[in-house]
């Protein structure tokens, strides 16, 4: 994993997971180094305490990486789109069934995603590489009327009341206990929220 104290505007951050994807420089694969955090099967629960999952519910899940946390969904007959700034990555998701997928830099992003989707997750990315309401921003369009959006974030902060301020509506949290293998251990909080602001 990275070394935190690295200046983050010196890493070519598609390179690093681009490696990452095939174990290179970390001496895990990416899906080995979060293999034992169980937050895929997480935020799989998570949901289901708030939407039964159906077979065809159309999902967006925002820097997909390897597709871990759409596995559950795709097992439970989801379909998967993905995008992510890592081709390497991709590649992992498409293995794993996503039925398309796109390469995106969301943080130099500003035009919204195109697509309405039943289901849209960001889980890893918010705060540590884009804030949260520039997520909402580029998902507002993605997530129409009574969908859900599915955001995971650093503990410390107050996710609830970002997606508030971004006008989510929170339905239900939960915090977990993050320990990937070589990475610095932290408690994320998983929330789910709806769009009612259309």
């Amino acid at each position: 994993m990275l070394d935190r104290r690295e200046d983050a505007s010196q890493i070519d951050w598609q390179d690093e997971f681009d490696r990452w994807a095939v174990g290179q420089g970390y001496g895990l694969t990416y899906d080995r180094s979060l293999a034992e955090t169980q937050l895929h099967s997480e935020v799989f629960s998570l949901v289901q305490q708030v939407a039964p999952i159906q077979a065809e519910d159309t999902i967006l899940d925002l820097a997909c990486g390897s597709g871990l946390a759409g596995t559950p969904f795709i097992d439970a007959g989801c379909i998967l789109s993905g995008i992510d700034f890592s081709p390497k990555m991709l590649e992992l998701a498409r293995g794993r069934g996503y039925t398309s997928t796109d390469v995106v830099n969301l943080k130099e992003r500003t035009d919204p995603l195109e697509g309405v989707y039943d289901f849209v997750l960001a889980i890893g990315v918010a705060e540590d590489y884009v804030s949260v309401s520039h997520l909402v921003h580029l998902a507002s369009e993605s997530i129409g009327q009574g969908a859900l959006f599915v955001v995971s974030c650093p503990g410390e902060r107050n996710l609830s009341e970002l997606l508030a301020d971004s006008g989510m509506s929170p339905i239900v949290s939960s915090h977990f206990d993050f320990a990937a293998k070589g990475a610095v251990n932290q408690q994320l909080e998983l929330v789910v929220s709806k769009r009612e602001d259309l």
